[in-house]
């Protein structure tokens, strides 16, 4: 299965940080109510432990026998949280960026958030944020 592969390549470049973020961030948008664990949990918990684990035997873990349908799709729910979390303030402040690109993606994200304040009529001080992202572009 190539996309638990592309998967298992992607939760292996995280920063021990990001995957803190990342658990986080999964245990606070978890589908149940109680204090069990989600499956997105579940799966990125599993992957940490064991590289060489099989599709099979995470489905296994997860559903109790061999479902790729929701496999399929819990892998690709987690990676867009995984791509979430890489864009967080506190990922992107990190020291694995140089000084350049922390600054451009600040001014990118900024520009996106302006956007949608824009398209929302959320227009109150929507002068001044863009203002700011003038100011820091020009610097």
């Amino acid at each position: 299965m190539n996309t638990l592969s592309t998967f298992k390549s992607l939760i292996g470049k995280l920063k021990r940080e990001e995957i803190k973020s990342l658990l986080k961030f999964l245990r606070y948008y978890q589908d149940t109510q109680d204090e069990t664990k989600g499956k997105g949990i579940q799966l990125v918990e599993a992957i940490l432990s064991d590289q060489e684990c099989t599709p099979r035997d995470i489905q296994y873990v997860l559903y109790g026998g061999e479902n790729y349908h929701a496999f399929n799709k819990l892998l690709n729910r987690t990676k867009d949280k995984i791509y979430e979390v890489l864009l967080f303030d506190q990922n992107l402040a990190k020291p694995y960026y140089s000084e350049r690109n922390r600054i451009v993606f600040e001014i990118r994200k900024k520009l996106v958030q302006s956007e949608i304040l824009y398209l929302r009529g959320m227009t109150d001080e929507l002068e001044s944020f863009q203002n700011k992202i003038i100011a820091k572009a020009k610097d």
